[in-house]
């Protein structure tokens, strides 16, 4: 008679620290968009410029790619 043999259950100990580095990370920006509001309307305004720009120059390389 053949053993039966239980599947043995992995847990990830990365997901909990995902989690727990995000938390962190939020909360971080929580506490500085309160003590710092103008700085970090700033910070934000210039990053989304900046991620628009990187929209844009994807445009246009992928309009040269197609012509």
């Amino acid at each position: 008679m053949a053993r039966k043999t239980t599947p043995v259950v992995q847990e990830k100990s990365s997901s909990a620290r995902g989690k727990v580095i995000g938390t962190l990370l939020i909360l971080g920006l929580f506490v500085v968009v309160i003590r710092q509001p103008a700085e970090a309307a700033s910070f934000a305004r210039a990053a989304f410029g900046w991620l628009g720009s990187v929209g844009d120059a994807l445009a246009s390389f992928g309009h040269a790619i197609a012509n």
